[in-house]
């Protein structure tokens, strides 16, 4: 994947950032986000790459230096098919949502990994989670993705979700996943 650095008489030179998942047909950049995740006023790229979410933090550099590079999504289960940035839960900062699938031995599901954005080190999974029913997020291709309804759905359905998902769902910071 390449930054193509611009100005005002345009595109000049690009750079190539460092591929942390090399392997055959790993579609590195299916698809990806921006936003300043950590909180440290620059700006980050979430990018999937194979099956996986990696986050490069920023500044990007034109020799193709990058902050620290972290995997997201380290189950062998799931699998990152779209992201969504965002400011979804009302504290202003970049929230990042990774839509996947799960594969078990017993069935293949979409979930959502929601990762709260705010000062760390590197996003993770963290805090108290509020999203309103009605929120909806709009991929790049004009999907509709209804997180909230999507939220709402596996709370009401809680006494159904395998103890996995659950731990799951309460490491996002969703905390009626734990009652």
């Amino acid at each position: 994947m390449t930054i193509l650095w611009g100005s005002a008489s345009g595109l000049s030179t690009g750079t190539t950032l460092p591929n942390k998942n090399p392997g055959r047909n790993n579609y590195m950049g299916k698809d990806l986000a921006t936003g300043d995740f950590n909180g440290d006023g620059k700006q980050d790229l979430a990018v999937i790459n194979g099956s996986k979410t990696y986050v490069y933090r920023g500044p990007f550099k034109r020799s193709g230096t990058t902050g620290t590079v972290t995997m997201l999504d380290k189950t062998s289960s799931f699998y990152s098919t779209a992201l969504i940035a965002g400011k979804v839960n009302g504290d202003s900062k970049t929230d990042l949502a990774i839509i996947g699938d799960v594969a078990t031995p017993e069935y293949i599901a979409s979930d959502v990994w929601f990762i709260k954005g705010g000062a760390s080190s590197h996003p993770r999974p963290s805090g108290s989670v509020t999203v309103s029913r009605g929120h909806v997020e709009t991929l790049p291709d004009g999907t509709e993705v209804k997180l909230g309804v999507w939220i709402m759905n596996q709370k009401s359905r809680r006494t159904k979700l395998s103890t996995d998902k659950l731990a799951t769902l309460a490491g996002l910071g969703l905390e009626w996943a734990t009652a």
